[in-house]
């Protein structure tokens, strides 16, 4: 066994409640509307090892915050858009070998949501 690969391990952001302007229509955009989502990121470095050690951890705080700043900012027709701008500036800004978002919008009627579900697997070095 290489006990120098990663281990394996997710961290899970769950119902991460949030307003926003997305929707096709533009009257739709016009008032901010809650979503939920939820993020699941595998650090490149794993959840083992880590010896108690911040420095070397995925800030799960500091992800949630920029996932609001993300949200908050402009307006977007397609809940997919903002989908990948979450997993644009995720894998940028923090060290993860892959993440997951789902985002729950409450806009149908005689449905609980509607939902999209993105994920990006960063490649490995050579």
């Amino acid at each position: 066994m290489d006990r120098s690969a990663p281990s394996g391990g997710r961290i899970e952001i769950s119902g991460l409640r949030l307003r926003t302007r997305v929707g096709v229509p533009e009257e739709e955009r016009r008032v901010p509307q809650e979503v939920c989502i939820d993020l699941a990121m595998a650090p490149a470095r794993g959840l083992l090892g880590l010896r108690d050690r911040f420095e070397e951890a995925v800030d799960y705080l500091a992800v949630a915050t920029l996932v609001e700043r993300i949200a908050g900012a402009g307006q977007r027709r397609l809940i997919e858009t903002l989908g990948e701008d979450i997993l644009d500036a995720v894998t940028q800004q923090f060290p993860v070998a892959e993440v997951e978002v789902v985002i729950r919008k409450f806009i149908l009627p005689n449905t609980d949501h509607v939902a999209v579900r993105l994920w990006r697997r960063l490649e490995g070095p050579d």
